[in-house]
């Protein structure tokens, strides 16, 4: 809104979204609100015709103020532990360590911990805190992360892209969850670089919690600086934290 007020104090508001249309009776030109200050007075005095002696005092709309917003969605299913679920992956484990092979994979074996990533803007794709394996099997990683003691180190940790498996949990009928943090566009930013920068390298850890590692799936985004709705990384827990869908707001922005 801009507003003006003529040598009889009497107020005027105009609409900052009709100045941007062609004023009568210059049709050929509309008065450019994205100049300065200085130059958008003289503009309206020029067009309007409303004369000298006028004071004039130029203000935005609240949401003109505000920054653009910008979302982030956070994913998260719940592995398949119904008992047919358990009984298949513990029954692919033992084949697998049995015949000295790879299995199970990557997928399947996100489909048994459950998981939870991030997207920027739109809610695919999805990237993922996964721990770097190297060439170790499938068994064998996760006999590691469910191991109690300190006998192992825990694994690096790696960002990738973990689309194909969300899509996965989502075709099998998974209790999979998306939040929607709304951020201002400064705060955003700075979080998508913290998230770039990981993508390359992210000098952290990874572990089941409680087991030595800097973090997990579930605790990671919180170390490139987005709020999570539970610290404890436990699947149940934290998905059990935040409804479906869920919207929350992260500061004053406005869509623009």
């Amino acid at each position: 809104m801009l507003d003006y007020h003529s040598s009889t104090k009497q107020p005027l508001s105009i609409p900052l979204s009709l100045l941007s249309h062609p004023v009568e009776g210059n049709p050929e030109r509309p008065v450019n609100i994205d100049l300065p200050a200085s130059d958008l007075i003289h503009e309206i005095l020029h067009f309007m015709q409303i004369g000298e002696g006028v004071a004039i005092i130029v203000s935005r709309d609240e949401d003109e103020k505000k920054e653009p917003c910008k979302r982030i969605y956070l994913h998260a299913f719940t592995g398949a532990r119904d008992e047919a679920s358990v009984k298949a992956f513990k029954q692919s484990m033992a084949a697998h360590k049995k015949a000295g092979t790879m299995g199970p994979s990557g997928e399947e074996c996100l489909l048994y911990t459950g998981h939870v990533g991030i997207s920027f803007q739109s809610k695919s794709p999805v990237y993922g805190f996964n721990p770097d394996t190297g060439d170790l099997p499938g068994w064998l990683v996760i006999e590691r992360l469910k191991e109690k003691s300190s006998s192992f180190d825990p694994y690096p940790g790696v960002v990738t892209d973990d689309s194909a498996v969300f899509n996965m949990a989502k075709a099998r009928g998974l209790n999979y969850k998306i939040l929607e943090y709304v951020f201002p566009e400064s705060a955003y930013n700075e979080i998508y670089e913290a998230f770039n920068k990981s993508k390359s390298n992210t000098g952290l850890t990874y572990s089941f919690p409680g087991q030595g590692g800097d973090c997990n799936c579930a605790t990671w985004p919180q170390e490139i600086g987005l709020p999570i709705p539970c610290s404890r990384g436990q699947m149940k827990e934290y998905i059990a934290s935040f409804d479906d869908n869920e919207i929350r707001k992260m500061g004053e922005c406005c869509d623009k």
